[in-house]
């Protein structure tokens, strides 16, 4: 989409979403397209819910899949650990 090539900020997460797919499975651009239509590969977004950055991820769901993924720190503002906890 023309408003992901006009921020390039926004274009360095290419990498990361592909790194986070081959990792557990999921077909990368699935992944990219999921979080572009959740956020617009935005890392800052709350919902009205509540839900948080890039994959837009409710806090009880990134507890349990950063419990899941066998680390604890993951945290859902960090652009790399939101996608990787999204894939």
């Amino acid at each position: 989409p023309s408003r992901l090539v006009e921020r390039s900020e926004r274009q360095v997460l290419m990498g990361y979403f592909d790194l986070a797919a081959a990792e557990s499975g999921v077909d990368p651009s699935l992944l990219k397209a999921l979080a572009w239509v959740e956020s617009g590969w935005q890392p800052r977004v709350l919902s009205n819910v509540g839900a948080m950055g890039i994959c837009q991820l409710m806090p009880a769901t990134a507890s349990e899949l950063a419990m899941m993924l066998g680390d604890p720190t993951l945290d859902p503002w960090d652009p790399v650990d939101n996608i990787r906890m999204g894939a």
